[in-house]
């Protein structure tokens, strides 16, 4: 599954849940959409997906993101993958 994408949908709510909660920065996020990655859709739910991905720096992040239509990405949460969902991540 792909999007494209061409903005991120970032305020203090997200952002600052992300930074605060979990130590993960926006910069972190937005890298994970660039680089390899894995991405389903959230059971139930019409708009939102799960990314599993890697930053830059190596760090495997779970994302929880709403793809608002015309490239636009809201993302809800981010957290390091736990062992299960890093298993999936490397599986081809």
């Amino acid at each position: 599954m792909e999007f494209y994408i061409s903005e991120f949908d970032w305020d203090e709510a997200n952002a600052g849940h992300i930074q605060e909660r979990h130590q993960v920065s926006a910069a972190e996020v937005e890298q994970c959409f660039s680089n390899r990655r894995k991405i389903t859709k959230k059971p139930g739910s019409q708009d939102r997906f799960y990314l599993f991905s890697k930053t830059d720096g190596g760090r495997h992040l779970f994302i929880v993101f709403q793809y608002k239509g015309l490239g636009i990405v809201r993302p809800i949460s981010a957290r390091d993958m736990d062992k299960r969902e890093r298993k999936f991540y490397e599986n081809p």
